[in-house]
């Protein structure tokens, strides 16, 4: 399925089997990491956010030592 902000579309396997939050997800599949979506209920905690900014805006902070990207 094409998501409206984004063409990436590499559902994990089974997904989208159902509505709800997705989030990117590393899983290692034979011995190889794979990024791809995977639907999670939406009451569901994780450590980033992802937040679409609006056209216009692209100036980005990024530290080698940080775990996030900082789009001001």
């Amino acid at each position: 399925q094409k998501l409206e902000c984004a063409d990436y579309r590499a559902w994990a396997r089974g997904d989208p089997a159902s509505r709800g939050c997705v989030a990117l997800v590393r899983e290692k599949l034979h011995r190889i990491v794979h990024t791809m979506w995977r639907v999670f209920p939406c009451s569901r905690s994780f450590p980033f956010i992802c937040e679409i900014i609006p056209r216009g805006h692209k100036n980005l902070n990024l530290s080698s030592h940080d775990n996030y990207l900082k789009i001001d």
